[in-house]
Order: C-alpha cells, then sequence, then structure tokens
C-alpha cells in the first residue's frame, strides 16, 4: 500500500476501468496556468487542486494490462498517455466509443498495452480556446510496478471474429440515388443594444 495516506489504490478484476469525472475547484478560483476549470476524479479518487495528488494503481512488473477508459466527465476534455522518465510510453488503442479501430476497413487490432515501470497516467493541456475552460495537464494516476499487487482475472478470448460493424463497407457501396442539397444563410441587421432577443 502507498505510503500517502491520502491516496488510494485502484484494482478491479478484469478489464482495468478508468472512469474520469470532473467538479468544482474548491474555494472557485479564478482559472487560468495552472488553476483547472474543473477538478477531476478517477475511480471516485480527487485529484484536486492545488495538491493534485494522483490515485495509485498498482500492476505486476512484465504484465499487460486492458483498460477500458471513459470520460464521465461533463465538461473536461482530456489528452491521456502514460509517461515514464519523462518519455511518453506507446499505447495500443483497440476501440473508440466502442467501436474497435480499423473496424471499417476489415482489419481489427489487437489488445492495448504498455510498457511500464513506474510510470504517470496523465492528461495533456487542452487549448480550448479564449472563451473555453482550462484544462491544464495533470497526472490522473502512478502506476506502480510491485510484485504485491494482486493478479487480475484474465478475460476470456472472444469465440470468433466480431461481426460486421454498422456501415462496414458503405464506402465501396454504390449509390442507389443521387440528391442535391442547397444551404442559405439569412445575416439579419444588428440588433439594438436594448433587444436581447
Amino acid at each position: 500500500m502507498a505510503s500517502d495516506k491520502s491516496a488510494k489504490t485502484l484494482r478491479t478484476a478484469g478489464a482495468e476501468r478508468r472512469s474520469p469525472r470532473n467538479q468544482n475547484v474548491a474555494g472557485n478560483p479564478t482559472p487560468g496556468g495552472a488553476i483547472p476549470s474543473w477538478d477531476v476524479t478517477l475511480n471516485y479518487v480527487p485529484i484536486a487542486y492545488p495538491a493534485e495528488t494522483p490515485a495509485i494503481i498498482q500492476m505486476k512488473p512484465g504484465e499487460r494490462e486492458f483498460w477500458r477508459v471513459a470520460n464521465a466527465s461533463a465538461d473536461t476534455i482530456l489528452d491521456l498517455q502514460v509517461v515514464y522518465v519523462g518519455v511518453a510510453q506507446p499505447l495500443h488503442v483497440v476501440a473508440f466509443d466502442g467501436v474497435p479501430t480499423g473496424s471499417q476497413d476489415g482489419t481489427r487490432r489487437g489488445k492495448m498495452s504498455a510498457t511500464v515501470k513506474n510510470a504517470v497516467f496523465q492528461t495533456l493541456n487542452i487549448n480550448t480556446g479564449p472563451d473555453g475552460d482550462n484544462d491544464p495537464q495533470r497526472p490522473l494516476a502512478v502506476i506502480q510496478a510491485t510484485p504485491d499487487a494482486p493478479s487480475l482475472q484474465l478475460a476470456r478470448e472472444p469465440p470468433g471474429q466480431p461481426g460486421l460493424q454498422r456501415f462496414e463497407g458503405l464506402a465501396q457501396a454504390a449509390p442507389r440515388g443521387h440528391r442535391s442539397l442547397y444551404f442559405s444563410e439569412v445575416i439579419r441587421p444588428e440588433q439594438s443594444a436594448g433587444d436581447h432577443h
């Protein structure tokens, strides 16, 4: 277990599931620089500004894990990576929004894996523009390689090739009809200062 009592260790059977969520920053400081518009949690472990103490994920040395990551926050954009000794590690993404990568071109990828020792699972800074929320770079979890980490239940191998995806092969389908679409834009004169409708 971690020496920092405020940190919590996350483990689940089967595939590892990561669900970041967001909530108001305590004290409602003005966002900007390192101050995020929203604090985040990872599987209910708060990663609150200004300490931003990350959660702890333990895994056995050399073990490969399959993670399902769902951005369950309403307003925070995440750009995820695993960093070890300052170097971003390769992650093999197998699906986006539940759709396997490459599923539309007839190929399907394998599992997500990364070689990690003691690494950081983090989100990078997202520039959302002058009127957007402030989503700075921050840690989400420290990944600790330890032989004491509990073993995960192995997921069963799929019984066969997955079925066809919706719209698979659409790019090669012959069109059965043609339509012409016309768009127009009506520019209204500027409203008077007193008219806020």
